[in-house]
This record gives structure tokens, sequence and C-alpha cells, in this order.
């Protein structure tokens, strides 16, 4: 499936800086609305290391009002989080009525990075595709809209970021400490991320493939996809876009549209 993404899908840098303002203001002025209308969001960024989900999170929360969004960001479970059911603490952390909650990683973690690193039983991984579209359609239920994203990169280009990275923490800069590892890994995790979107693509929670080879592509994709999201749950109560651009809108519901049917 993930053979059938556009990796050639881009955006210039000044056409993406050109849209970002009004992109920005449409999604404080949805974030408004949801709060009055206690529409909740709960929004997941997957993706290869180095794929860019950073620049994209922080792209979308820039414009927000951060009274109304939180931002969790998962690591591996350590002390009393081992003590619990592993979802408990992702239970723990989806959002109030009317706000949003945005997961730099989540709970995909187990059948992606778990179960290809050893660090849970093959038992433990597979079990989990059932707990996580229990818990989902738990929360589609109860009216919360659920946005997931995986940011895609072919194997030259993923290595060619891991490589860079790893330059650069080399040089005193930041980088994934295990980025590098999980490059050479990319066949393993290729056939984890097939069956983890195969498994968990629902009509509560559809994955929105993000075609990645351009940051500027993939954060205005992101953008675009989550305003959309929220304009459809919040129907006749959505605020009128201002100033907005309806050649645009209609060449991001064409591009969700393609992500979506590769599904």
């Amino acid at each position: 499936m993930l053979e059938k993404v556009d990796l050639t899908k881009k955006l210039s840098r000044a056409d993406y800086e050109a849209r970002l303002p009004g992109l920005q203001r449409r999604l404080r002025a949805l974030q408004g609305a949801c709060a009055d209308h206690k529409v909740t969001a709960l929004v997941v960024f997957e993706g290869w290391d180095g794929s860019g989900t950073n620049g994209a999170i922080h792209a979308l929360t820039n414009g927000l009002d951060p009274r109304r969004f939180r931002l969790h960001t998962t690591q591996a479970a350590q002390g009393a989080e081992e003590d619990y059911p592993w979802l408990r603490r992702f239970w723990l952390n989806t959002p109030a009525y009317g706000e949003m909650a945005i997961f730099d990683r989540s709970w995909y973690r187990r059948v992606l990075i778990e179960r290809v690193e050893g660090l849970a039983s093959e038992m433990a991984w597979r079990k989990a595709y059932r707990d996580i579209n229990e818990f989902e359609q738990s929360l589609a239920d109860d009216g919360v809209t659920i946005v997931k994203f995986w940011f895609h990169l072919s194997q030259g280009k993923q290595k060619r970021r891991a490589k860079k990275r790893r330059q650069d923490s080399a040089e005193g800069g930041l980088a994934h400490p295990d980025g590098w590892k999980h490059h050479k890994k990319y066949n393993e995790y290729l056939v984890a991320v097939e069956e983890m979107l195969e498994r968990t693509d629902s009509k509560w929670g559809r994955w929105t493939l993000v075609p990645a080879t351009s940051r500027w592509y993939a954060r205005n994709l992101v953008l675009e996809t989550v305003a959309a999201r929220l304009e459809a749950r919040l129907g006749d109560n959505r605020p009128t876009p201002e100033g907005a651009d309806d050649s645009i809108a209609d060449d991001i519901r064409k591009a969700m549209e393609a992500a979506e049917s590769i599904l």
C-alpha cells in the first residue's frame, strides 16, 4: 500500500509561507468554534525518523490557543506506568470536551518500535491491534474526532536524512538517538507499518498518508487536513473561512482523497 504514495509531491517554501498565516488563522477560528460547541479532537503523528513530524506539529500548534490543546510526546513506558494496562497512560491524556490532544508518537509504538526491536512479545503486539481499535472506537463513540498521520519517506531519502542528523549530532546538534538504528531496519519497519495501516484504518480512525519528501508539502497537507476534518465535524457550526482560497482547498481535498484511497 505504501508503494502507492506519490513521494514526488512538492510545494515550494515560498508558496507554503504564503499560505501559512491564513491556514493558522483558520485553525484558530475552528479551535474556538470547537470549544464553543464541545467538539473534541485527537491528532496522532507517526512516521519515519527524520520525516518531519516535529516541524509539522510546530506548524500546527504555533497558531493555536495554548489553553485549548495539549501536546504529548510518547516515550517508552517507565516506572509505575509499567504496573498498569498498557493503554492506561494514553487514556489519562485523552482530551477534555472541546479541546484537542496532539500525540507526537502514540500507542502505535507497541506495533512499531516495540514489535521490531523485540521490546514486546509477539502475543502482546498482536493483541495490541484489537486494543487499539477498541480504544479508538470508544473515543469516537463519545464524539472524539480522530485524525491520524503517517509521514512516509523512501528508503533512500530516509537514509540521507538519518545520515545528516547523525552528522549534525556529532557536531553538537540534536538528533533522535535511535534514528540510525531504525533506518538500518527499514525493511522490517516497512512490514510493521503496512500491517499497522491495514489493521487499524477504520471509519472512525482513518489514516492520512503524508508524502514527506517535501517538508513544505507535508506541513501544508497536515494543516489543511486537520482544518477540513474539524470543519466537517462542526458542520453548520463551522466559522466562515476568512479569505479562503477555493482552488487551494480543492487541491488539498483531492490530495486527502488520494491519500485515503490508498488504504
